[in-house]
């Protein structure tokens, strides 16, 4: 380093200590405690609001609108009451123990004031049930077959809504008498089984033991299940021109166990032997003979002594098969 520059380097390290000789102390500044809350300048004024401005749209209806076709309830005292518009059965005579019965309403009805104005005549206890606007009512105990029942309802039936009905109703159903009808001998068929149809199937086994026939006569019986038949074979054929009469003497059953009512006496009469008789009018031959067709083998000498014309005539028997022939001897104007 040469002399001039370390003179200079020197001085000037000189002037720096001088002036820092001279230079005030300043003193640390004391730190300042931070408040525990900053208060808003704007935390003790009341908000200021808007005045709200109305919105241009229409007011919400107070009801919720109808859909299109509907039709309002009508009301209790409304002239357009409920109506019976079916019922099954009506004016029919039916064979069945136990019907079931049902109503048809044009609208939903309040059960408990049909059930109040529903009544059947016999009086029969029967059960109610109901599928939408139709009453079924089924009987408890079988009815009585040959009765005559009336089902009322009257005006107090209301719908659901109390509106009553516009007037009472009434029907009418019968049951079938126990036996159809019967079929036995006849000119046609002298040999025919005395056949008994009936309405209802019964039980057989108590049908049998309750059948009686006068004048007692042996024979069979049995039951055609196709014809709801009864069928009763003499043994022997039934005696001709004789009148039979039928009873049931005993408790009988249908098929499901219930009481039958015991029918009444019937009676049938058995045809004459004879089938056919020639000349049968009053313009015949004076001459003609007397023909008379039996429906079965004849005793020969019985018949022709039971056999009388008037005035007498005398004449002749022959006989064909089971055809009596009487031939006169000189005519019978004679």
């Amino acid at each position: 380093m040469s002399r001039h520059t370390y003179s200079f380097m020197l001085l000037l390290f000189v002037i720096v200590a001088i002036l820092a000789a001279c230079a005030p102390v300043i003193a640390p500044a004391t730190p300042t405690a931070m408040p525990t809350s900053i208060q808003s300048p704007i935390s003790n004024l009341s908000p200021i609001l808007p005045t709200p401005t109305p919105l241009p749209y229409p007011p919400l209806p107070t009801s919720v609108p109808l859909p299109a076709g509907y039709v309002p309830p009508p009301s209790p005292t409304a002239s357009n009451g409920p109506r019976v518009i079916g019922f099954l059965p009506t004016g029919k005579t039916i064979a069945e123990r136990y019907p079931s019965i049902r109503l048809t309403f044009d609208r939903a009805m309040d059960p408990e004031s049909v059930a109040a104005a529903l009544s059947v005549e016999p009086a029969s206890p029967f059960t109610v049930r109901w599928e939408d606007k139709k009453l079924y009512l089924s009987p408890l105990q079988p009815l009585a077959p040959g009765s005559h029942y009336t089902v009322t309802l009257s005006s107090t039936a209301a719908d659901i809504y109390g509106a009553h009905l516009g007037r009472g109703y009434t029907w009418n159903f019968s049951l079938s008498k126990l036996i159809a009808r019967s079929s036995g001998p006849t000119i046609r068929d002298p040999r025919a089984p005395l056949t008994l149809y009936f309405n209802y199937l019964p039980d057989f086994a108590s049908v049998r033991q309750a059948f009686t026939i006068e004048p007692e006569t042996a024979g069979a019986l049995e039951w055609d299940d196709e014809m709801h038949a009864l069928i009763f074979t003499p043994s022997v054929r039934f005696t001709h021109s004789t009148t039979y009469t039928v009873r049931f003497t005993g408790e009988m059953l249908d098929a499901r166990g219930d009481v039958l009512p015991r029918p009444a006496p019937f009676t049938f009469t058995t045809p004459p032997p004879i089938l056919a008789v020639s000349p049968n009018d009053q313009h015949a031959n004076p001459a003609a003979a007397i023909r008379i067709t039996f429906d079965r083998l004849m005793d020969h000498a019985a018949t022709e002594a039971a056999f009388k014309i008037e005035p007498e005539a005398p004449g002749r028997f022959e006989w064909k098969e089971t055809t009596l022939i009487f031939k006169p001897e000189r005519g019978y104007l004679d």
